[in-house]
């Protein structure tokens, strides 16, 4: 006590621009998170939040060891640590979202198993071409065109569902891709997963 009486410096003391200097570490570092984080990936995200947390720290500890200043830290870490999860999760969201379109854009044609390897490895898909061994399925319905002609319009859709649903079916359980519907055929292929990213590239 008596040497703080003798040394006032010793003791930490919180300058009176203080709300002003926090306040502008909030602006700063939200506005520097706001505008990055939403253009980078989720690594990048979590390495720029740590840096924010690291800056902030630093700084105060600096303040707090060479200036003697206290300043408080809570509320610029708060926002940052916010701004941080807030842009994760979303990209979290985001991509699950994204995948989900895409299976859903594709689940008619390619069976699940090949979509979740395409999912999982982006890199397997190839738009070049390339010449491979595979093997190709073309069925449709004997005497087609005689027996429409009996039928009518609703007649021939039910029809036509009976013989797509299973065979469908069939297909995908034995993990091949449909490549097209043509009236009554069904033309189904099995092959490596990049030939059908080929072939279905090739299609659109």
């Amino acid at each position: 006590m008596v040497e703080g009486l003798l040394n006032p410096e010793l003791f930490k003391y919180r300058p009176v621009f203080w709300e002003g200097a926090v306040a502008a570490q909030i602006v700063i570092w939200g506005l520097i998170l706001s505008f990055v984080l939403p253009f980078v990936g989720p690594m990048s995200m979590a390495v720029w939040g740590l840096v924010s947390i690291a800056s902030i720290v630093g700084f105060n500890f600096y303040l707090w060891q060479v200036e003697q200043m206290d300043l408080p830290i809570i509320h610029a870490l708060i926002v940052s640590i916010g701004i941080s999860i807030f842009n994760i999760a979303k990209g979290f969201f985001s991509e699950n979202a994204n995948k989900q379109r895409i299976k859903s854009m594709f689940d008619q044609y390619v069976p699940p198993a090949h979509i979740d390897q395409m999912l999982s490895d982006p890199s397997s898909a190839s738009l070049k071409g390339e010449r491979k061994e595979m093997s190709v399925l073309f069925s449709d319905i004997r005497s087609f065109t005689s027996i429409s002609e009996k039928l009518s319009a609703n007649d021939l859709k039910d029809m036509l569902n009976e013989y797509f649903s299973p065979i469908t079916k069939s297909i995908f359980e034995h993990e091949g891709t449909i490549d097209k519907y043509v009236g009554d055929m069904v033309m189904a292929f099995w092959g490596p997963l990049s030939t059908t990213l080929d072939m279905l590239s090739y299609r659109s």
